[in-house]
């Protein structure tokens, strides 16, 4: 694919972010092959017990499927009441 957004990453400041919350502090997209990917990232502390030493800043993330903003989730269909039941 010739395309100039291909496998390029955005991130923003997300204007929900609240510290102690638990949404991420940035938000983006990428494209790879293709297919377009949220991009959720979290600032973290470290707490000494891997490798960064204790009070190390550092950022988290996760990738998931591509869900536009102004997608709203899809509503589960209610079947149709059926008024022919005598009870």
């Amino acid at each position: 694919m010739n395309n100039d957004m291909e496998k390029k990453a955005f991130l923003f400041k997300n204007e929900k972010y609240e510290q102690g919350s638990n949404h991420p502090a940035y938000k983006g997209n990428v494209t790879i092959d293709g297919k377009k990917w949220n991009l959720s990232f979290w600032l973290k502390q470290a707490d000494g017990k891997g490798k960064l030493p204790q009070g190390t800043m550092f950022m988290a993330g996760e990738v998931d499927q591509w869900e536009s903003q102004q997608q709203a989730p899809a509503q589960q269909s209610q079947p149709a009441p059926n008024d022919d039941i005598p009870f």
